[in-house]
């Protein structure tokens, strides 16, 4: 009889935990769930809530416990086994990492190293001090970690080629030539690259001018991103969905009319290899106006 009892308290106190953590007030939620644990350990979705709490936290250690044991009770609990290999990810636990990615049903080889694969490309979201988020492009390598290819805005923190963690579920898409790209939000840097991001402001007359440049650094193992160009605001439901083309935004992208006065983005890994391309580049009609380190590798 008290066993009934202590189940009908603890299924109470998890739903009140369930309210708190709606409201943001997750540290409440998680005393909460620790009390619900007490009186009835084998929980299996309390320890889920929990490990989910602690992985938006950054607290791999109990999150990778919480999901490991929510598993263990409910070996068919997906969000579990997911949120597992994120952990395990997190915590370089490749073994684990491997064994979650195999169970939840991602064809790959158990072992003990670190997975260096191929999952394509997709768009992921950098999320801002300010509270805003910059989506980029990325190349997966497992189901948890991406490689940067853009050269990101300097107060996203990130730079090209970081090789971030990222959450499992979708949070909006973009549609590029007709396919469709699925936006992962990044939950931590897993890697910091050795690039350090210069904005560079230049005159180029012509988008031909700007191609020229991109070319030449990429001859050179530089990167160029032309912010003037590939940078624009969306709305939270659009950033957060799907992109409405018929929907105005406060910043969109530049009007047809081309602007010689251009911001760029360039991931150098040396400043006098920066110097070199910018000095071969510039000629006659071609001038550069500013350049600033705004996000150096050292920072990292």
């Amino acid at each position: 009889m008290l066993a009934y009892f202590n189940k009908r308290k603890a299924e109470k106190l998890h739903e009140q935990a369930m309210g708190l953590s709606d409201e943001g007030r997750e540290d409440e939620a998680l005393a909460l769930y620790y009390k619900a644990l007490a009186l009835d350990e084998l929980r299996a979705n309390t320890h889920y809530n929990i490990g989910l709490i602690y992985k938006y936290q950054g607290v791999w250690d109990k999150s990778f416990d919480h999901n490991m044991r929510a598993q263990e009770l409910k070996p068919k609990l997906e969000a579990a086994i997911w949120n597992l290999g994120i952990a395990a990810t997190a915590l370089g636990r490749w073994k684990d990492a491997r064994d979650a990615w195999i169970k939840y049903g991602v064809k790959m080889e158990p072992g003990e190293s670190a997975p260096e694969m191929d999952f394509g490309l997709s768009v992921v979201r950098l999320f801002k001090p300010d509270g805003g988020g910059e989506t980029v492009w990325v190349r997966r390598i497992d189901p948890a970690r991406a490689r940067i290819i853009n050269v990101p805005l300097p107060d996203s923190g990130y730079r090209y080629h970081d090789l971030v963690l990222h959450d499992g579920a979708p949070n909006g898409s973009r549609i590029v030539d007709g396919q469709e790209y699925n936006v992962f939000d990044v939950l931590d840097l897993f890697s910091p690259s050795d690039y350090s991001t210069y904005s560079v402001s230049v005159l180029a007359e012509s988008e031909e001018d700007v191609d020229a440049l991109d070319e030449m650094a990429e001859e050179n193992g530089l990167i160029v991103e032309d912010w003037s160009a590939n940078y624009r605001n969306l709305c939270k439901a659009c950033s957060e969905g799907r992109v409405d083309d018929n929907h105005e935004h406060d910043q969109d992208l530049e009007s047809a009319d081309w602007n010689p006065e251009r911001a760029l983005g360039i991931a150098a890994q040396k400043e006098d290899e920066l110097s070199r391309l910018l000095e071969r580049w510039a000629s006659g009609r071609r001038e550069v106006t500013g350049v600033e380190c705004t996000l150096s590798a050292e920072r990292h």
